[in-house]
C-alpha cells in the first residue's frame, strides 16, 4: 500500500491554494532585466540588430530590442549559426543562474521538515490501489492531497516565486507583463505567510491573496479572450472541413498548423501568468539541490504521486472518442474527444434525463456520466465527501473527470437550485484552467450566477 493525507484543517483550505502552489513548479530559463545579455543578432540572411536576450521555449527565441525596448520572438534556427551558438552559450549561463537562484533562495523554517514529513506518514496510510476502479473519484480525491501537500512543501521552502515566464507571447503588452510578476510574487508571498502560520512555524500574519489571484485571473482573462475567440473559430473550421464531402487536404493541413500555433501560444500564455502549462504541470520541478532534505522528501511524495495517478488514470480505463469532433446536443455545439456529463438526479430533473442522454449518446461513442442527486457545489470535510450510498458530490466528479478520465468537456445538466461556495467555483476555476478542459451548463431552471457564469463556455 502506498498512502497520502489530508492537508489543512479543510479540504476548502487546501484547496484554496493549489493553484498557487503549482506555480512553483517551473523554473525557466530567463535573465532578470538588470543582468539581462546584449547581443548582436544575425540572421541567416544577414541582417543584424542589437537586442537582449530574455530568454528561450520551444523553439523560440525571446527578444528585446535596444533601439526601441520592443520585446518580440524569433525562430532560433532563422538566425545563423554562430548567433545560435552565441545564445546557446546563453542560455546555459542562465539556466545555471535560475538553478543558483532556486538554492540561494530555499528557505525552510525550523521545524517545517518535521512538520512536513509527520504530514506525509499520515496520508501515505489513506492511499491505496484496492477497489480501483470502482473507487475512483474517492482515489482522486485522495490524489488531490497528495499534489497539495507536494506543492505546500515547494512554497514553504521557497519564499521567491522562481516562475518569471520563459516567452511572452507578442499578444501580451510590457505593463502587463509587469504586473503580471509583481502579482504572482504578492500571492506567493502572503499564500506562504498564511501557511506557515496555519502550519504553527510562524506567528506573523498575512492578507488574504483573493483579491490578487482575481486582478491576476481577470489579466489573463482579457488577454487570452482573442487567442481564444482564434482557436475555436479554427477548431469548428476544421470539424467542418473534415466534415465535407468534398474534402479539401491542403486547407485541413492549414487549419491543423494554425491551430497548433494558436495551441502553443495559449500554452505559454497560461505559463506566463500562472508559471504552468495545462497538461504538463504534473512534471516541473523546483531544481533544488538533490542531497537537500527537503528535496529527498518531495521527491519521495513526487515519485508517489506518479505511481499513484498512473494507476488511477489505469483503472479509469476510458479513451473517450479518440478524435475531436464536433457535435450539436440539445442547440448548442460542442467540439470534443473526450465527453464528460454530471447529471443532477434530483426529482425536478429527472423527466429531462432520459432524452438527454439519447442525445448525447447519438452524438458519442463513449461519453462519460455521473450522477450527483442535487447540484450543490462545494468542498467538503475530508470525512464528508462520500454519502453513505458510496456516491461522490459533484467537486469530487469534476476532479475525477478531469485527473483520472482526462474528459476535455464537461456538461453539467442541473436546476442550478443548490448552493455553490466561494471556495469551491475558485476551486473548480483552477481544476479547469490547470486541464485546459471546457464547463458547459445546461438548468433547466435558474440561470448561473455572475461567479458561475464567468468559468463556463456557454449556457
Amino acid at each position: 500500500m502506498v498512502n497520502f493525507m489530508p492537508l489543512l484543517r479543510t479540504r476548502g483550505e487546501r484547496c484554496s491554494i493549489l493553484v498557487i502552489a503549482l506555480a512553483v513548479l517551473v523554473m525557466p530559463v530567463q535573465a532578470q532585466d538588470e543582468k539581462a545579455p546584449v547581443l548582436k543578432i544575425t540572421d541567416k540572411e544577414g541582417r543584424s540588430l542589437e537586442a537582449t536576450i530574455l530568454g528561450a521555449a520551444g523553439g523560440q527565441v525571446s527578444l528585446r530590442r535596444n533601439t526601441d525596448g520592443r520585446e518580440f520572438s524569433v525562430p532560433l534556427d532563422s538566425l545563423s549559426k554562430t548567433s545560435q551558438e552565441q545564445i546557446a552559450s546563453i542560455l546555459e549561463q542562465l539556466a545555471q543562474q535560475a538553478k543558483e537562484s532556486a538554492i540561494a533562495n530555499l528557505e525552510l523554517p525550523e521545524g517545517a521538515l518535521a512538520t512536513f514529513k509527520t504530514r506525509w506518514e499520515k496520508l501515505q496510510r489513506t492511499l491505496t490501489i484496492e477497489g480501483l476502479p470502482t473507487r475512483t473519484a474517492k482515489a482522486t480525491s485522495t490524489l488531490v492531497d497528495v499534489l497539495a501537500l507536494e506543492k505546500e512543501l515547494i512554497i514553504a521552502a521557497s519564499p521567491v516565486d522562481p516562475a518569471s515566464p520563459v516567452q511572452w507571447p507578442d499578444e501580451v503588452d510590457p505593463q502587463t507583463r509587469r504586473e503580471t510578476l509583481d502579482l504572482r510574487q504578492s500571492i506567493r508571498t502572503k499564500d506562504r505567510t498564511r501557511l506557515l502560520r496555519r502550519l504553527g512555524l510562524t506567528e506573523e500574519r498575512a492578507n488574504d491573496s483573493l483579491s490578487d489571484r482575481q486582478r491576476l485571473n481577470s489579466l489573463y482573462d482579457s488577454t487570452l479572450k482573442p487567442l481564444k475567440r482564434s482557436l475555436t473559430k479554427a477548431q469548428k473550421a476544421l470539424a467542418k472541413e473534415k466534415e465535407s464531402k468534398l474534402i479539401n487536404d491542403s486547407k485541413i493541413e492549414e487549419l491543423e498548423k494554425e491551430i497548433k500555433g494558436l495551441e502553443a501560444t495559449v500554452s505559454r500564455l497560461k505559463s506566463c501568468f500562472f508559471g504552468i502549462h495545462g497538461k504538463e504541470w504534473w512534471s516541473h520541478e523546483p531544481n533544488w539541490p538533490e542531497d537537500h532534505p527537503a528535496e529527498i522528501l518531495r521527491r519521495e511524495i513526487a515519485e508517489a504521486r506518479r505511481a499513484y495517478h498512473e494507476a488511477i488514470t489505469k483503472a479509469a480505463n476510458h479513451a473517450g472518442e479518440g478524435e475531436y469532433q464536433l457535435v450539436e446536443i440539445d442547440g448548442e455545439s460542442f467540439y470534443s474527444a473526450n465527453f464528460g456529463v454530471i447529471l443532477d438526479t434530483s426529482g425536478s430533473m429527472t423527466p429531462h434525463i432520459k432524452a438527454l442522454k439519447e442525445e448525447i449518446d447519438e452524438n458519442f461513442l463513449s461519453p462519460l456520466y455521473r450522477e450527483v442527486m442535487g447540484c450543490k457545489l462545494e468542498v467538503r470535510e475530508k470525512e464528508d465527501r462520500y454519502e453513505a450510498t458510496g456516491r461522490g458530490d459533484t467537486m469530487s466528479y469534476v476532479e475525477e473527470m478531469l485527473l483520472a478520465y482526462k474528459v476535455d468537456t464537461i456538461y453539467w445538466f442541473s436546476d442550478l437550485n443548490d448552493p455553490r461556495s466561494e471556495q469551491a467555483l475558485y476551486h473548480l476555476e483552477e481544476l479547469l484552467r490547470l486541464s485546459g478542459a471546457r464547463l458547459y451548463v445546461r438548468s433547466v431552471d435558474k440561470n448561473p450566477d455572475r461567479e458561475l457564469k464567468k468559468l463556463i463556455e456557454d449556457f
